[in-house]
Parts: structure tokens; sequence; C-alpha cells
């Protein structure tokens, strides 16, 4: 009976194992129940499985054991390393898919300020736009009135004027801009010579005030 092996782990059976069998005709440890079987490559489900006890020819040694241990050890370790190797990739791809996240967060948030230094730029030209705008409607609106405004009076002169009197008023309005000019030029020859006036009386007014300070400095010192 020492040839007899689990179908799922290929470890010949000992005495202290206990061994199912189910209807599916595999014979396995019990530990193995819950493991895929990798001839048939389905599951052997509990249900199906029943204890069987083998007639073993001899008790199992000390040495029996300790190689049935180590190779169960052994598919353990091999088991664990693959699934080591497999959490290394999934974590290797992670690591990639995170880096391309970021880099495509980073480029997004570049685009978005490029775009709003753009909107600024296009508001703010707008605005100069819109001001100069502005400005030119004053400027033709302050033309059409001055226009419309010397039409007017250039409409009134010649119907209501005649050519002798329209002389006549430009003569005494020259003559009347010559005396305002001269006493605007008075007015301002008066006005510098009260400056110097004023300039005269400051100068006295800080004299007499040093003096004063003086004789008040010695009057204390006399005490």
């Amino acid at each position: 009976m020492d040839s007899i092996a689990c179908d799922q782990c290929k470890i010949s059976f000992i005495g202290s194992d206990v061994v199912l069998a189910g209807t599916c005709g595999h014979v396995i440890h019990e530990s193995c129940l819950q493991t895929p079987i990798s001839s048939s490559r389905n599951y052997c489900h509990s249900s199906g499985m029943r204890r069987i006890y083998l007639p073993f020819q001899h008790e199992v040694t000390e040495a029996e054991r300790l190689v049935k241990q180590r190779k169960i050890f052994q598919r353990e370790l091999k088991e664990a390393d693959e699934d080591l190797s497999l959490l290394r990739k999934d974590e290797f791809v992670t690591a990639d898919l995170h880096t391309k996240m970021i880099n495509k967060n980073r480029a997004m948030k570049m685009r978005k300020i490029e775009k709003e230094v753009e909107v600024r730029t296009l508001n703010a030209e707008k605005a100069n736009l819109l001001k100069k705008v502005a400005d030119l409607e004053k400027v033709l609106s302050a033309q059409k009135v001055l226009t419309e405004s010397a039409r007017d009076v250039e409409k009134m002169i010649t119907q209501k004027m005649p050519a002798d009197s329209l002389a006549a008023a430009t003569v005494i309005l020259k003559r009347e801009t010559e005396r305002l000019e001269g006493e605007k030029r008075k007015i301002r020859s008066d006005t510098r010579q009260q400056q110097k006036e004023n300039q005269v009386l400051a100068s006295k007014y800080r004299n007499c005030k040093e003096k004063l300070e003086v004789a008040i400095a010695r009057n204390k010192n006399s005490k």
C-alpha cells in the first residue's frame, strides 16, 4: 500500500494520514480537500468525500514523517513564491498606473492654467477695446456737437446779421479782447508786486520773532 499517493500533492500516504476518497475516483489527503485536483482540473466537494482506511504494512517512521512534512513545506513555499511574484507584478502595474494618473493630472492642471491665462488675457484685451470704443464714441459725439454748433452759429449770423453789422461786431469783439488781455497783464503785475511785498513782510516777521526769542532766553538766564 506504500505506492498509493495523493492525487493532489502526489505524496504517498502513510499510516497517520487521514485519507478521503470521492465518487469522482480521487484519493486525497484531508488537508488537500479544498485544493483543485491538478489531474482533473475540478474540485472535489466535501459532500461527496468519505474517509477510507488503507491497510498499511508498517508504522510510519519519524524519517518518513519528516520527508512528508518537507515536501508539503516545499509545495507551500512554491505557491507562496508564485503568489509573491503575482503580487509584485500587480504592484508594478499599479505603480505604473499611478504614475500615469499623476502625469495626466499635471497635464490637465497645466492646460487649465493656460486656459485661465488665455481667458484673462482675452478679457483684458476686450476691456481695452471697449474703452477705446467708448473714447472714440465720445470724440465723435463731441465733434458732432461742435459741427452742429458751428453750423447753427454760421446759420444765425448769415440769416440775422448783415455784412456791415458783422464787421462792426468783429471790430468790437477784437477791442474787447485786447482790453481783457490788458487787464489780465495788469492783474499779473499787481500779483507779482503783492508777492514781493508779502516776502518782505515775512522776512521782517521772522527777524522780529528771532529777536523776541533771544530776549526771552536772556531773561530766563538772568533769573
